[in-house]
């Protein structure tokens, strides 16, 4: 299977250049059966999909269990159900297929965050720029100051609102940074943010490109800095997280803990970090497959599928949700104020 693999790695590869700079699969013109888009679909992973080694189902042995049923497909429906069928074994938010008329993905947590119950009982003048921007600030005591970042995705211009806003709240004792139901977007945004909080030049992550036709094909890896930028916020931070955080909100909690006046608090992070490149099928649909690893920077382990370990975990109880409280708010007041 190794030699096979080769052979259409070289193939695909003349393919892919001879078509120039276009990030696609085939040309334009192949047969377009359930068959071909099958085999498209399973040779881009195959071929480009950098997280196989950590997934519990070997690739080409779910060919072979797929391989009788598409020749029996004789619709679009049952051929994007059975495609998605496939992709969802690989349990990856950043994997997707779009048809005209349907989408495919992974569906990420709910997460903990109640937006009502903070606002009701937690939060004190609420404020927020615009509608565009991504940043939310409160007060929840005199002295402890309350920033959400709902999404990395957006303008950069929108982002460098944070000097202003770190600004205006630095004359409160600590600030609560809650990433909850971040689900990512931009990591240029996000190190916008993360820089205001760097001490001195940081490294973040290290990221290593799948180049080759084995599975355990990578490139050295690529070490990524952040360096200090705009206005410093050097007071106590606790950061919020739980499952409902991934990609580029990964990357930049990946950064925030390595900053000494940062603690992470909450639960495990959901464990995608991404970077997906797009791909056609024949039929004119559209698949994601990620490319890249990022390696945690203190000792080069993967957290795709596992997640990030907060510094102290919290987790939200029956309990506290029938008293209406939240436990990662609650337990992130007592320990700026400690």
């Amino acid at each position: 299977m190794d030699t096979l693999k080769n052979i259409i790695y070289l193939l695909a590869l003349f393919f892919f250049f001879g078509q120039g700079c276009k990030e696609t699969l085939v040309g334009s013109s192949p047969a377009d059966s359930p068959r071909e888009n099958f085999d498209q679909l399973w040779q881009g992973f195959d071929q480009h999909y950098s997280y196989f080694e950590i997934k519990p189902y070997s690739w080409d042995s779910l060919y072979h269990s797929y391989f009788q049923t598409i020749d029996t497909i004789s619709s679009d429906k049952l051929l994007f159900n059975v495609l998605s069928d496939l992709l969802s074994k690989l349990s990856d938010f950043h994997v997707t297929l779009r048809s005209d008329t349907e989408f495919y993905s992974s569906p990420p947590d709910p997460g903990t965050l109640d937006k009502i119950l903070l606002e009701l009982k937690y939060l004190n003048n609420i404020s927020r720029s615009s509608d565009e921007s991504p940043f939310l600030t409160a007060d929840i005591r005199e002295d402890i100051s309350y920033l959400r970042i709902d999404t990395f995705r957006g303008k950069e211009y929108l982002f460098k609102e944070i000097d202003s806003i770190l600004e205006n709240l630095y004359y409160k004792k600590g600030l609560i940074l809650d990433l909850r139901s971040n689900g990512g977007g931009s990591d240029i945004n996000s190190q916008i943010v993360m820089s205001r909080f760097a001490d001195k030049k940081t490294l973040i992550r290290k990221i290593r490109y799948r180049n080759g036709p084995q599975h355990t094909d990578f490139s050295k890896p690529i070490f990524d800095y952040v360096e200090p930028n705009g206005f410093y916020y050097d007071k106590p931070v606790v950061l919020l997280t739980d499952r409902s955080v991934y990609s580029a909100a990964e990357d930049f909690i990946l950064g925030m803990r390595q900053f000494p006046d940062v603690l992470v608090l909450g639960e495990r992070t959901a464990g995608s970090s991404g970077n997906p490149a797009t791909f056609d099928l024949p039929n004119g649909w559209i698949y994601t497959v990620p490319r890249w690893q990022i390696l945690q920077p203190e000792n080069d382990s993967l957290y795709e599928n596992t997640g990030l370990i907060p510094d102290t975990l919290v987790y939200q109880t029956e309990r506290d949700d029938i008293f209406l409280q939240d436990a990662k708010m609650d337990a992130a007041v007592r320990l700026l104020l400690q």
